[in-house]
């Protein structure tokens, strides 16, 4: 089980995060100014690995604090992979559900993407402006 708060300090930041699909994982890198932007193309390509899940209010915040934690130590990559393993969310309790993910879907928005590198088990991508 991935537990959020105590893999905070011993990765250092840098390996934070949720899977956002069972086989491919996604990788945020950061501090890499090599590559154009492509926004939508990766906004677009995390939808599609997000849209059949249900996701709750606290992932939404979590992968925002990881974000803004990283981009503030300077840290290289961010990893998102771990999401249904996470000792924090309760999948029984179907109530906790939230099945709409607008504010997911808008901090995603907020945060500037660049495609590094996709093949059929990691989509490698990164932040202009980190």
């Amino acid at each position: 089980m991935y537990d959020y708060e105590n893999s905070r300090e011993a990765a250092g930041l840098e390996n934070i995060g949720w899977k956002l699909n069972p086989h491919k994982r996604v990788m945020l890198q950061l501090n890499d100014e090599d590559l154009e932007l492509k926004k939508n193309d990766i906004y677009k390509k995390l939808l599609s690995n997000l849209g059949h899940y249900e996701w709750e209010e606290w992932t939404s915040r979590m992968l925002a604090a990881a974000i803004q934690n990283a981009k503030a130590i300077g840290a290289k990559l961010v990893e998102i992979t771990s999401l249904f393993q996470c000792s924090l969310v309760g999948w029984d309790k179907k109530s906790e559900y939230v099945k709409d993910s607008s504010d997911f879907e808008r901090q995603l928005k907020e945060c500037i993407f660049e495609v590094i590198s996709e093949d059929d088990k990691e989509l490698r991508v990164k932040f202009k402006n980190a």
